[in-house]
């Protein structure tokens, strides 16, 4: 069965109608939607400027419902008196269902424009039928009222949760903000439980880890380090008073690295249990650095005194002067452009990144040397590795994965 569906128009366009261009479709329900919603799947000819609420019209007319929409505009009153076939029309349509909007999807992409220039642009037939899955529409999210908590962009997410006693039940939801702030949430119902204010550009990166501390086997600090595009690395250690309230101390100031913000962290722990930081930055370098196991820093860590009185390149504030400052075991060019991931391996010393240089790479960081190059046609902007082993998944620029 094919069905033809003349487009509402003027009187003065009706000439115009014989001549557009009609375009055969074939409707399928999405995924997950409610069954009583499907409609016949027949082709059907439509003219090829419709769009979404004419599309959406159309379905409600097919599942038999009303076609009017809840947000159409109130029709003028005639100054004649009604006519009883128009009271007859509108007793029918208060016999049917009520309307239901309808988002819709065209070779994989929510249809925002007419169904010509959709088809055209993703290079399809005009002479086939087109298949568009079809869904209901979500209406926007209430606001509350209230002011957020967060601001609009969060640039770094990072939970983390142990038995331990330092952290809550819940775990923590480590934050960083285009502000330059590291906020602390829980991670169950996202209250901000701390917040401090370390950056002067947008931070980019964030991970954490456990780090053993000095005052006792058993007794383990909760660091986690920041990535900012003020070129700079800061850890932090995350503390509890006597009081049980949580705060953040500065630990350690990384400088000498970097000329380029830095996009991607990635923390491990090594064979005596001290803590190895990789990161790595917008131009492709690379860097290894030793985080000191206690805030007590080994004066062999520390950069000389000459340096530390230099401002350093971030334009951190004065105040962060005084904390130690920690120089990379090594720095090396990994990649041609932006090392936009990182992930220890299961057995160390490898470290798996990845590049907007279409590459992900694998380094023997003792040998400070790639023994493995995997190059792509795409930009990978994001990389993880599975828990249990060494496959790793990318993100690319485009709908791929």
């Amino acid at each position: 069965m094919k069905m033809d569906i003349k487009d509402t128009r003027n009187e003065g366009e009706e000439n115009d109608l014989h001549h557009e261009q009609k375009i055969s479709i074939r409707f399928v329900l999405a995924a997950k939607q409610d069954p009583s919603l499907a409609v016949p799947p027949d082709a059907i000819a439509i003219p090829s400027s419709l769009r979404r609420k004419g599309l959406s019209t159309l379905v409600n007319h097919l599942l038999g419902r009303n076609t009017n929409a809840d947000d159409e505009e109130p029709k003028e009153a005639d100054d004649e008196e009604p006519k009883e076939e128009d009271d007859e029309d509108q007793n029918e349509e208060d016999e049917l269902l009520p309307n239901i909007k309808f988002d819709f999807i065209l070779n994989g992409k929510l249809l925002r424009m007419s169904v010509e220039a959709a088809v055209r642009r993703d290079g399809l037939s005009l002479e086939e039928v087109v298949e568009i899955q079809y869904f209901s529409a979500q209406k926007a999210p209430s606001t509350s009222g209230q002011s957020e908590t967060l601001p609009d962009w969060v640039s770094a997410l990072r939970s983390f949760s142990t038995p331990h006693s330092v952290i809550p039940k819940d775990g923590f939801l480590f934050c960083g903000c285009y502000d330059g702030t590291l906020r602390v949430l829980n991670a169950r119902n996202c209250e901000i439980i701390t917040s401090t204010k370390v950056h002067t550009g947008a931070i980019k990166c964030v991970d954490v880890r456990h780090m053993t501390s000095t005052e006792g086997e058993n007794d383990k600090d909760v660091v986690v380090v920041t990535g900012s595009m003020d070129q700079t690395l800061l850890t932090q250690v995350v503390t509890t008073g006597k009081s049980g309230k949580t705060k953040l101390k500065l630990h350690g100031v990384y400088i000498g690295g970097h000329q380029n913000g830095i996009e991607s962290v990635a923390m491990t722990q090594t064979k005596d249990e001290s803590l190895l930081l990789a990161s790595g930055d917008w131009d492709g370098t690379l860097c290894l650095w030793k985080i000191p196991s206690s805030p007590d820093v080994n004066a062999d860590a520390v950069t000389d005194g000459a340096s530390k009185k230099q401002k350093t390149s971030a334009g951190l504030k004065k105040s962060l002067i005084n904390v130690p400052e920690i120089s990379p075991i090594c720095a090396l060019k990994a990649h041609a452009s932006n090392l936009s991931g990182m992930a220890w391996g299961v057995s160390h010393p490898h470290l798996i990144t990845s590049s907007w240089d279409h590459s992900a790479k694998v380094w023997d960081v003792e040998r400070q040397e790639s023994i493995l190059s995997l190059v792509g046609s795409r930009v990978v902007s994001a990389m993880d590795r599975c828990v249990n082993s060494n496959i790793i998944a990318t993100g690319h620029v485009s709908d791929l994965l």
